[in-house]
């Protein structure tokens, strides 16, 4: 992994886990991203 990947992947990583942030992932979108992953729904996964 080069410096830049490390830093993109930090970056998002900080982004996605911002509690002041107030763009949230919706439900569907959630159920998209698990289901692009191969991972089941989101759904699924909380449970």
């Amino acid at each position: 992994m080069s410096m830049w990947q490390l830093m993109a992947a930090l970056e998002g990583y900080a982004e996605a886990h911002d509690p002041k942030r107030e763009e949230r992932l919706s439900e569907a979108d959630k159920d998209e991203l698990a289901a692009w992953l191969g991972i089941g729904s989101a759904s699924d996964i909380r449970k």
